[in-house]
């Protein structure tokens, strides 16, 4: 039976060096079929885009927090099928396609602040 395996990585920023090493260390000894990245502290850029295609994943969407930051991103293998379910500022629901099997998850992100957080 096949395994559909994914993660929720939360860095508090993924801009440098020992962020993306260790999400490269990451995803290559787990080898996921999805990832969601809360909190990564930037806009997701050509660059962050170039890192990804070389691990093998694809952009599936990103959740913007007034154009500056996003709050959220996920990102699926190039060999599946990654389907966006829906979506807000703190959770993303998707469904993964592989190998003849569809299955259903969530990244959750809870605001730290009560007010934020009650939109979930």
């Amino acid at each position: 039976m096949m395994e559909i395996r994914g993660f929720l990585y939360n860095k508090r920023g993924i801009d440098n060096n020992n962020s993306l090493n260790m999400l490269r260390n990451i995803i290559l000894e787990q080898k996921p079929y999805f990832i969601f990245i809360a909190e990564p502290m930037t806009a997701f850029s050509p660059s962050h885009a170039l890192f990804f295609d070389n691990l093998n994943f694809n952009l599936c969407i990103v959740t913007d927090n007034n154009q500056k930051t996003s709050k959220m991103w996920c990102l699926g293998r190039s060999d599946i099928s990654v389907h966006v379910m829906h979506s807000c500022m703190q959770y993303i629901s998707i469904s993964v396609s592989a190998q003849g099997r569809m299955v259903n998850f969530a990244g959750i992100y809870g605001a730290t602040t009560y007010n934020s957080r009650r939109t979930l």
